[in-house]
């Protein structure tokens, strides 16, 4: 067929007509337009588009002419244009009509079909009428904008798709979607690529009411979104309440767990992303935060139970809604203080009353270990419920029986025993011990101490009796490990920072530089009578108490003793020893044992082996000529022969007289007989265990008294003026790293620098600093 004359419009359009139902309606796979007719209808529209009008135009000007030529051309466009429209809604009353009896899922399959054919016309019909696009259509939206009405013919297939196709079925298609959609949530097997592809189509016939050529959501929002969160939020709203009356709430929280999932899956497979926070949070309302109470309550019989995984589902469904968490957070910190303070209750049963450290820190770990496992198996690692556990677990560790226990009027003891016990565990493991011969995990007890000593409230009694008891082991020679032991000072650091294991370091470098100065004295005394071997310690580094008192060395120590003060004046001029007598210890070889040819080894400290060695001389001695010839004080000198007597190596007369009673006399017992070939006699006394606790907690109180007024001098001279609410409050915040102040403690400490003149009071509630 030969091509219409160009200014023949009707001829024109019915010469493509023919190609746009081809395009429109026949099935193009199995043969439609072919090359030669699709270049044939572009070439009509084309010279239809540029043929100038029959009336000449006028000579006088040639800028006229262009000019008439130019509207004449975009005359014929609109033609053409206006005809194609024209023909594109009439095909569509077609297909709706043919839609009109349909429902559910046929009609959302015929609308698919019917898409899926428009959209691909629509492609060949943009290209085909791309020169009418790129002229007339360009000429009047730029004349008259968005309000002409004209569109490329892409867009203008979409909008009339719009207007006489979709309007029309909107209602009956949307509910053909929700239906299916309905059907999926009750189990069926969902329709997704005929829900998908009705769905995406709203998002593509959404124009962008500034840009033809963009679409926008809210056409899709307004169509389909709205209608299907209404529908989601009234199907989950009657099935939660449907569900809980019948299955109870654990099965309910499996369900949510479950629907959470398929409907973020449903986001995936067939609605638009955007839909999905939406659609999440109706969800979670109407599912989680209306219900949340009945799910909080639920929190306490899960971890009753052990039932960790429900535990976690409750967890995550619950930290889905803001706050939500905080009451089970409550609930979860007052759960850990009472299993704790009970599990400290039955050990405290199990021994009949204050079992040893090493027990008392395992139940400890065992609790901390099972709540904090809790929380990564069942929580994610929450560090809000991390929170509420080490909360708990603090009142747990600070607060219970054996840490404060009651006197028998019921009043608990103001400062907690668990510091002590935490570093006499640690003792316990750092020295030589028969018991921690087997003990292969040492290091991971003293790693479990460390995690305890996070929660302990009065850190600074820890460093202060772990000093303590670590000083004994290193002039007693008794750390079973050195590397140990500067491993454990190392990790203390993180815990109880630099300042306080620098002074522990520096014990360290004592007992190195002692070990050396023994070696040079070795080689300044070849031949010793006696095996000395002093350390030297700094003072005021060690906790070692200086007992002076004035006794009688045995001559061969009083002259070894004089060649050392000579070796280490030579040395160090001008430095001055004092002697902790109280604290040395020395060993002595006995054979006076008929039982025992090759004798025994006696471990004595120095006041027992200065009353043991009168018994070179004699067998017998009364407890005053004991005390004379040692020169010691009557107190000393019966605190020597306690373990001694004990250990029956010495006998008293009358036996059942006092120990150290006037009179007394004490002989040697060469009957003694005993399986160890070492005995250690220097133990301490019980009086002096209690004296040494005594003195080591009051030596704490004034610490911290001197530490709250150190605090309170330092935040007044930054602040220079400060209300007594404000002062006790920062003072409080600042103290806590180190031990737990009570508000009488800092009114104490203010009042003795307001008395020291440090600071001054100003009315009744204000202080000034004066320094």
């Amino acid at each position: 067929m030969s091509l219409p004359r160009a200014t023949d419009i009707q001829g024109t359009w019915e010469y493509i007509a023919k190609g746009v139902e081809i395009i429109m309606v026949k099935d193009l796979a199995k043969g439609g337009l072919t090359t030669e007719m699709y270049m044939n209808m572009y070439t009509a529209i084309h010279n239809c588009c540029v043929a100038t009008s029959q009336t000449p135009a006028p000579r006088s000007s040639a800028a006229l002419g262009s000019s008439a030529r130019t509207s004449q051309s975009q005359l014929l466009g609109g033609d053409i244009y206006q005809r194609l429209k024209d023909y594109l809604i009439h095909h569509l009353e077609h297909l709706r009509r043919d839609a009109e009896h349909l429902v559910g899922i046929d009609l959302i399959q015929y609308y698919n079909q019917c898409w899926l054919r428009y959209t691909m016309g629509a492609k060949y019909l943009d290209h085909i009428f791309s020169y009418i696009n790129r002229h007339w259509v360009k000429h009047e939206r730029d004349e008259g904008g968005r309000q002409s009405g004209v569109y490329e013919v892409s867009v203008l297939c979409l909008v009339l798709w719009r207007d006489y196709l979709f309007t029309s079925l909107s209602q009956a298609l949307v509910e053909a979607l929700l239906q299916q959609i309905e059907s999926s949530r009750e189990g069926n097997p969902a329709q997704v690529t005929p829900l998908q592809l009705a769905i995406s189509s709203m998002v593509s016939i959404g124009l962008d009411d500034q840009n033809s050529k963009r679409t926008s959501l809210s056409f899709y929002t307004k169509n389909f979104e709205e209608p299907f969160i209404e529908a989601t939020a009234a199907y989950y709203m009657a099935e939660s309440q449907r569900y809980l009356n019948e299955h109870g709430v654990v099965e309910y929280m499996r369900l949510v767990d479950q629907r959470l999932q398929e409907e973020h899956q449903r986001v995936a497979m067939y609605l638009h992303p955007n839909t999905e926070e939406r659609l999440i949070s109706v969800c979670e309302k109407v599912l989680i935060e209306d219900n949340q109470e009945i799910i909080q309550d639920q929190f306490i019989v899960l971890l009753s139970a052990n039932r960790e995984e429900e535990c976690n589902i409750l967890y995550r469904l619950l930290s889905k809604v803001p706050h939500s968490l905080e009451p089970v957070q409550d609930m979860l910190t007052t759960y850990v203080e009472q299993q704790g303070l009970l599990a400290v209750d039955a050990l405290i049963a199990e021994h009949e009353g204050i079992p040893e450290p090493r027990v008392y820190v395992s139940t400890l770990l065992k609790v901390h270990d099972h709540f904090d496992e809790l929380v990564k198996k069942s929580f994610g690692s929450s560090p809000g419920m991390l929170k509420a556990v080490n909360t708990g677990f603090t009142t747990v560790i600070n607060q219970n029986l054996i840490a404060r226990p009651a006197d028998k009027n019921g009043n608990r003891a103001k400062d907690s025993k668990t510091p002590e016990l935490l570093a006499r565990f640690s003792d316990s493991l750092l020295k030589k011990s028969s018991k921690n011969a087997d003990n292969v995990d040492v290091e991971s007890s003293l790693a479990g101490i460390l995690r305890l000593l996070q929660f302990v409230g009065e850190r600074d009694a820890f460093e202060k009796h772990y000093t303590r008891l670590l000083s004994r082991r290193l002039v007693h020679q008794t750390s079973a490990n050195q590397e140990m032991e500067i491993s454990m000072v190392s990790r203390l650091t993180e815990v109880c920072g630099m300042d306080y294991t620098n002074k522990l370091n520096k014990m360290f470098s004592d007992i190195t530089m002692s070990t050396e100065m023994q070696q040079q004295f070795k080689q300044h005394n070849p031949y010793p009578s006696v095996e000395f071997t002093p350390i030297i310690l700094a003072d005021g580094f060690w906790p070692l108490p200086h007992q002076k008192v004035e006794f009688s060395l045995p001559e061969k120590l009083q002259k070894t003793l004089e060649r050392f003060l000579v070796f280490y004046e030579e040395i160090h001029s001008g430095r001055k020893l004092k002697w902790l007598w109280n604290f040395g210890k020395a060993e002595l070889k006995v054979n006076f044992a008929k039982s025992s040819r090759s004798g025994y080894v006696l471990q004595v400290s120095v006041f027992q082996m200065v009353v043991l060695l009168l018994y070179n001389d004699t067998t017998v001695l009364t407890i005053d000529e004991i005390i004379e010839k040692t020169g010691l004080p009557a107190e000393l000198a019966i605190g020597a022969l306690t373990y001694i007597v004990k250990a029956h190596i010495l006998k008293q007369t009358p036996a059942a007289a006092p120990l150290g009673a006037p009179g007394t006399e004490y002989s040697l017992n060469k009957d003694f007989k005993s399986k160890k070939m070492r005995i250690n006699l220097n133990l301490p006394l019980k009086s002096e265990l209690r004296h040494e606790a005594t003195e080591a907690q009051a030596q704490i109180q004034e610490e911290r008294n001197m530490f709250l007024q150190t605090v309170i001098v330092r935040i007044m001279k930054a602040r220079r003026e400060q209300n007594h609410a404000s002062l006790v409050h920062e003072t409080m915040e600042m103290a806590q790293k180190r031990f737990s102040p009570t508000t009488r403690d800092i009114k104490k400490a203010i009042s003795a620098l307001v008395d020291n003149e440090y600071l001054k009071r100003e009315g009744t509630d204000q202080y000034v600093y004066l320094a």
